[in-house]
């Protein structure tokens, strides 16, 4: 069975290289989801890529 992982990174104000940290993503990502907060959409939106957004 494979595992789920749920990650959160919450108040980041910049770009954060997932793959340094030993987080997986793109292809590798084997069941692991990510959720990134912060208070500067740009962040999220130009610097990390992500594919969904969410405006509290």
């Amino acid at each position: 069975m494979e595992e789920k992982i749920l990650i959160i990174l919450n108040d980041h104000w910049g770009a954060i290289n997932l793959g340094k940290i030993g987080i997986p993503f793109g292809n590798d990502h084997k069941g692991c989801k990510i959720l990134l907060v912060s208070h500067n959409q740009q962040v999220l939106s130009n610097q990390m890529k992500t594919q969904i957004e969410v405006s509290v």
